[in-house]
């Protein structure tokens, strides 16, 4: 393992016989990590410059409505349902740069409470596509914490249902 503090490698180190005898050895997947952001943008800038249908900040401070800042916009509002705390404290620096300082979150109580999103065929693509979720769930290990996503597909009878915990 080896991590560059400059780009004097360039690309040598993926040609076949380079010596890489300095490097230490790794068991497991790596990352690097500076803990100053790279990225001068705020993180929810970052998600919408990739045009999301659905973006739900959850970062009300009263009401129930999630609202959809993504490019359905309106037509992607979700509804809390159950028992939802909002203006909760979410990620903040220095912990997570990127994100504001006065960011906020939503707190789902671990039993029945969910955002409900109205179907739409904006976010029921026939093709693969991807979720992104920050979730900090309250316990750990063998716990039932967690995050689950659960969609309803539109298909002929039978209705076909799907939930997967991430």
């Amino acid at each position: 393992m080896l991590v560059p503090t400059d780009g004097t490698l360039g690309t040598s180190w993926t040609v076949t016989g380079f010596d890489d005898t300095a490097w230490r050895a790794a068991t497991n997947g790596i990352g690097f990590e500076t803990g100053q952001s790279e990225d001068s943008s705020p993180v929810s800038a970052d998600v919408l410059a990739d045009n999301p249908a659905g973006y739900w900040r959850l970062d009300r401070t009263s009401g129930t409505v999630a609202t959809n800042s993504g490019w359905i916009a309106g037509t992607g509002n979700g509804q809390y349902v159950g028992g939802v705390t909002n203006g909760v404290a979410g990620p903040r620096p220095p912990a997570f740069n990127g994100f504001e300082s006065g960011n906020l979150a939503a707190r789902f109580n671990g039993s029945g409470a969910k955002v409900e999103v109205p179907y739409t065929p904006d976010l029921n693509p026939s093709a693969a596509f991807t979720v992104e979720a920050w979730v900090k769930p309250s316990k750990y290990g063998t716990s039932a914490a967690g995050c689950y996503l659960h969609t309803v597909f539109p298909a002929p009878p039978p209705l076909v249902t799907s939930s997967v915990r991430i």
